[in-house]
């Protein structure tokens, strides 16, 4: 099966005051960090974004068709590009998730609909089979809503997760950077 990494970046970064897929750790911005963590676990990787915006990063972006839907709109994009190239999977992510390890790609099962599910869904990591584009609403339901919609299969969070969290306000990202400099 192929798998397409796409990792969403269209968001309007209001708790940040800032575009966050640019902010930089380790001089490296959050769009461009994610890419590179999926490269070596998906068969490509692309960018869902609102309007085009990172060519000087060198990475592949796709333009939400459906927009004013957040996320839910980066989701059908990524489906629809991942059908339109000829992907069986489309592996899902944002450009803000602190902690991501690579290795929790291969930890959803192949061939189902998943996603890490510990109290609730965590749907920043979850996997969806191209199949599914034609049954999901065009509308902002949110990504947990989907992954109930097509009854997708729950999977324990890893060991690690705890550790990770999204980058949604300054504070944290100054936390990033100082578990950065601790280790």
């Amino acid at each position: 099966m192929s798998l397409l990494g796409v990792v969403l970046a269209g968001g309007k970064s209001s708790r940040m005051g800032s575009d966050k897929s640019r902010i930089e750790l380790d001089g490296i911005p959050l769009v461009k960090r994610m890419a590179s963590a999926l490269d070596p676990v998906c068969d490509e990787v692309v960018i869902s974004v609102d309007t085009f915006q990172f060519q000087d990063l060198g990475l592949n972006e796709i333009v939400d068709i459906w927009p004013e839907l957040g996320p839910m709109g980066g989701l059908l994009a990524g489906l629809k590009a991942a059908d339109d190239l000829g992907f069986d999977e489309v592996f899902l992510t944002s450009c803000d998730l602190f902690g991501f390890d690579p290795a929790w790609v291969s930890l959803l099962p192949v061939g189902q609909n998943s996603a890490f599910f510990d109290e609730r869904w965590q749907p920043m990591v979850s996997r969806w089979q191209i199949e599914v584009l034609k049954r999901l609403p065009r509308e902002n339901i949110g990504i947990w809503r989907a992954l109930e919609r097509v009854d997708a299969t729950k999977i324990q969070t890893p060991s690690g997760w705890q550790a990770s969290f999204s980058l949604n306000t300054p504070e944290d990202v100054q936390r990033a950077k100082t578990l950065i400099e601790i280790k």
